[in-house]
């Protein structure tokens, strides 16, 4: 139990291949087209803005239909953050939030809001350093 407490609170550079981070507000919006037909699911991730007095796209997944539970936000009850998990390109990534909200749209919230803050701009999250498994030693030529 000690041993899975401290890896979960390892940072980025410390965890190989793994990466945690954390927003102000997750977003499970599902986007649905002019006829209301619902189209996909995605996960957006925000941080607050106080000069601007709203919240930033940091970053956004979509969630998977096929019953993968980790890529939609859940609440962790001990310290009631929201936590959401998915595995990108063999990184598996780990981001609580301190606020969750569930919507309905017609309007992509994530693009709207490139109008308010270019994707260029964001506050993005982490890159782990990959650790590339060790080789083995040559053996000399005889």
């Amino acid at each position: 139990m000690v041993l899975l407490l401290l890896l979960m609170t390892l940072s980025c550079s410390e965890l190989p291949n793994s990466c945690s981070d954390h927003c102000d507000l997750v977003e499970l919006n599902s986007f649905h087209d002019c006829t209301g037909r619902h189209v996909f699911d995605q996960v957006i991730f925000y941080e607050w803005a106080p000069d601007q007095s709203r919240y930033h796209v940091r970053a956004w997944i979509i969630s998977d239909d096929d019953g993968n539970a980790g890529r939609r936000p859940a609440k962790r009850y001990r310290d009631g953050l929201y936590i959401t998990r998915w595995n990108e390109s063999g990184i598996n990534r780990v981001v609580t939030a301190t606020h969750y909200r569930r919507s309905w749209t017609q309007i992509d919230p994530e693009r709207a809001n490139k109008k308010l803050l270019d994707e260029q701009d964001r506050h993005q999250f982490a890159r782990p350093a990959i650790k590339k498994p060790e080789q083995p030693p040559s053996e000399p030529n005889e």
